[in-house]
């Protein structure tokens, strides 16, 4: 998008009706149309239809999500659906009773009898719709059994994102993760919600007395990470590019030893690695909710991939904000094929 967008404080967003223009052999979008309705969470516009996916466990189901979700999408005149998935691994019936005498639609899916994906087809035919629902309830795996052979990017593989919280003072802390891809694995437990107890030397507690120095987790998703702009890094130098890299993108020493001990051994060997630390392309699909707001946000995300001999690539410009009051660190990347 041009960069008047920017100074209006305008983001384009999936469903948005554009027009394009054509600048250096570049399609750039010139317009952006109004909009009936636009959400921040997903980031998405021109609705008709929202289908709030939950499972019946792994996560456990919050009714009063699913309610303040549903009451978002009525309030911006789309047609809010409620679809129930895993009922393979625990009963329905809690969700399915909760909605009995509401006027949400509620659809129910078994894979192997594929009983319920007829429905959500009929909500879909003619209609801009879109799938949210916390990590884990299944939205990929829904999406696969309703478009088997659609052609989807390549699932990416999001390694090691540890979180640290370092407030001012003990504070208790919730983190909620909206990420766009299945969580694989997580620690402390991801259920929904993380909630801990932080120190500001980073200790973390949680509501069984046990201790974290971070929050961990990793995730198959389908993001497409930017490599427009980044570095051509030889692998015997790739030690040395991270220590610099990573100090002007804000992480101090512990982090980015942290960093550097986990990804070193993966990169050092390679001839070559295109390296790109990534912005709103990995943030939106990896969206962190966290109550307090922290007054410093530092979220480093690289992704990179190795090659056989030199490429050029323009070099990306790095920066940091200042830490100030309660900050929160992200790092992690993807090794991308």
């Amino acid at each position: 998008p041009r960069g008047i967008f920017r100074k209006q404080k305008i983001t384009p967003v999936a469903g948005d009706e554009v027009t394009l223009e054509t600048e250096n052999g570049a399609a750039v979008i010139a317009e952006i149309a109004p909009r009936k309705n636009v959400f921040v969470r997903p980031p998405v516009a021109n609705l008709d239809v929202l289908f709030l996916v939950a499972s019946t466990t792994q996560p456990t189901p919050s009714t009063l999500v699913l309610d303040k979700l549903s009451a978002i999408a009525v309030d911006k005149g789309v047609q809010p659906v409620v679809v129930c998935t895993k009922s393979d691994l625990a009963e329905a019936d809690f969700l399915a009773n909760a909605y009995a005498k509401s006027t949400l639609p509620f659809i129910r899916i078994d894979y192997e009898s594929g009983a319920g994906l007829d429905e959500v087809k009929q909500w879909i035919n003619g209609r801009l719709c879109a799938f949210c629902g916390n990590s884990g309830v299944g939205k990929s795996t829904l999406l696969n059994a309703l478009l088997p052979d659609a052609a989807r990017e390549p699932e990416q593989p999001d390694l090691k994102p540890v979180i640290y919280l370092y407030p001012e003072e003990k504070e208790d802390v919730s983190v909620e993760l909206d990420y766009a891809g299945d969580l694989t694995c997580t620690y402390p437990e991801y259920n929904g919600k993380w909630n801990v107890t932080a120190l500001p030397d980073g200790t973390l507690t949680d509501t069984g007395g046990q201790t974290y120095n971070y929050l961990y987790w990793e995730g198959m998703g389908d993001a497409a990470y930017d490599f427009s702009e980044g570095f051509c890094v030889a692998g015997g130098d790739t030690a040395a590019f991270l220590e610099s890299a990573l100090g002007q993108l804000g992480l101090n020493r512990k982090e980015a030893n942290e960093f550097i001990v986990y990804w070193l051994p993966l990169m050092q060997d390679n001839p070559y690695n295109i390296i790109s630390f990534q912005a709103d392309a990995y943030t939106q699909a990896a969206q962190l909710h966290i109550d307090p707001e922290p007054n410093t946000l530092l979220r480093v995300f690289m992704a990179w991939k190795p090659a056989d001999s030199p490429v050029d690539i323009p070099t990306q410009e790095l920066a940091a904000p200042e830490r100030v009051g309660f900050t929160v660190v992200e790092w992690g990347g993807s090794l991308v094929k």
